[in-house]
C-alpha cells in the first residue's frame, strides 16, 4: 500500500499564511542572505555595439558560468547580448595581435 502524494499549497492557502490578520495585508518575509537579490548598481557603460543588425546565435554554457553571468548583468543593468558581443571583440581582438 502506498502513501498518498501530500500536496503543495494552494495559492490562497500561501496568501493567507503571509497576511498580518490585524492588518489584512500582506507581510512581506525577507530571503534568506544565500538567495537574495544582489543590491542593484549603476550601469556601467559598455562600449556601443556597432550598427550591425544582430543574428541570432546559440551556444551551450556550463550552468555555472551562465549563472554567473546572468547574475552579473542584472547586478549591472546590462543585456547579456552586451556582455557577450564586448568579451568576444576582446578576445579577437587579443588573438589576432598574435
Amino acid at each position: 500500500m502506498t502513501t498518498p502524494k501530500k500536496k503543495g499549497m494552494s495559492i490562497g492557502a500561501s496568501l493567507r499564511g503571509r497576511m498580518d490578520p490585524e492588518a489584512g495585508a500582506l507581510v512581506e518575509k525577507p530571503l534568506p542572505e544565500e538567495i537574495a537579490p544582489p543590491a542593484p548598481s549603476v550601469p556601467r557603460a559598455v562600449e556601443p555595439v556597432p550598427v550591425e543588425t544582430p543574428e541570432s546565435f546559440n551556444t551551450r554554457l556550463r550552468p555555472s558560468l551562465q549563472r554567473r553571468l546572468k547574475m552579473f548583468a542584472a547586478a549591472e543593468g546590462v543585456k547579456i547580448q552586451d556582455i557577450v558581443d564586448e568579451a568576444l571583440r576582446q578576445y579577437l581582438d587579443q588573438k589576432e595581435k598574435k
